[in-house]
């Protein structure tokens, strides 16, 4: 039987050498449990540690779904050397960590227009919408800095950070970034909702006070009134590592009195959340959080955990719109998800023109 495995080239032989590649893949492939436990427990902040396992995340699952191809095309379409198949997993890894490192460090700016059959003082709000900055020690600054020229571009009347704007803790990150923040202008001011990355650090007071000191007003479950737009800038929704204890939309909206009648837009970083705004009438909701999956096959998995996981969707009435995020980080970086990688994904920077229109004009236009 040894002499079996190891001398013969025969496909049964060439077969059981795949199936120990297989095995030794869906191991490594496990393994990422035990460096997460490590990572989120005990070595929390360590750069060279994330620097790995940012990296053995993402080329384990891709290493697992290459054997896997190569194991079904050995016993279903055609025998495949064991050396043949070590080239192609090495290109196949090559290839993908390649194109995800050249999709993280792009950034689209994507515009969605949508019209609101209500009455505001205004004709249209452009709203500047980014997410899931993530930034930590090693964060590429210079990426920073043209992620704020491309917004300030735009020309946007309000700007809002739509949570996750730290990896866990203002601690980790250089003052300096409190000089570009101050650089974004809008007519309506730059403001901020806070995502589950805030709460990580155990210092959400802190990072509270590092993003107003940059000249970043924080909605947390606030109502922010423009020319009869209400805005509503929600806190996380929490879970069991970030503890909230945030209102709910029908509370907030009896706070400040807010009619079914007025123009609302939801800013909230969960998209989870977006039942809640249908229920309560809002004409908009904007959130971040899901990284549109970050890389395959998460893309197309998320699509059944959220109402929506990316994009612009119109869901019972309720415009919805979930930014992909923007990560700053370097090579060498836990940056979104902690990796520098998306494949099948990209940053977004989200530029949003809401149009208000009178419902009952538009009612008339069509008889007419």
């Amino acid at each position: 039987m040894a002499a079996f495995i190891s001398t013969e080239n025969s496909p049964l032989s060439e077969g059981y050498r795949l199936f120990k590649l297989f095995l030794t893949s869906v191991l490594l492939f496990f393994g990422i449990l035990p460096l997460a436990y490590i990572r989120k427990n005990l070595i929390v902040e360590n750069e060279l540690y994330g620097l790995f396992f940012g990296n053995y995340v993402y080329l384990a699952h891709y290493l697992l779904f290459t054997v896997l191809i190569l194991l079904i095309v050995h016993y279903l379409i055609k025998p495949v050397p064991v050396y043949l198949g070590k080239w192609i997993i090495a290109a196949s890894l090559c290839t993908v960590a390649v194109i995800g490192y050249i999709n993280y460090r792009y950034t689209d700016v994507v515009h969605t227009q949508i019209t609101v059959n209500k009455i505001a003082d205004r004709e249209q709000l452009r709203i500047a919408f980014i997410s899931d900055l993530h930034l930590m020690p090693t964060s590429n600054k210079q990426l920073f800095v043209d992620m704020v020229a491309k917004i300030n571009a735009e020309n946007p009347d309000i700007i809002v950070f739509g949570g996750d704007i730290f990896q866990d803790s203002h601690t980790n990150v250089n003052e300096g970034y409190k000089k570009v923040f101050a650089e974004l202008t809008a007519k309506h001011g730059v403001y901020a909702i806070l995502g589950n990355h805030e709460y990580y650090g155990n210092d959400v007071d802190g990072n509270v006070a590092f993003i107003k000191n940059s000249g970043i007003d924080i909605l947390h479950d606030e109502v922010l009134t423009i020319d009869g737009i209400r805005l509503i800038g929600r806190d996380d929704i929490g879970n069991k590592f970030a503890v909230t204890n945030r209102m709910s939309l029908k509370e907030i909206y009896q706070r400040d009195n807010v009619q079914a009648s007025d123009p609302i837009i939801v800013f909230d970083h969960n998209p989870v959340s977006i039942p809640e705004s249908i229920e309560n009438k809002a004409d908009l909701q904007v959130s971040g959080h899901t990284h549109a999956g970050q890389f395959f096959p998460y893309n197309l998995i998320l699509r059944r955990m959220y109402p929506n996981v990316v994009g612009h969707k119109v869901i019972d009435g309720l415009h919805t719109i979930v930014s992909a995020g923007v990560g700053v980080g370097w090579w060498k970086i836990v940056g979104p998800w902690q990796m520098p990688y998306r494949f099948g994904t990209s940053g977004q920077i989200n530029i949003i023109d809401v149009s208000f229109a009178d419902p009952e004009q538009g009612k008339q236009e069509k008889q007419q």
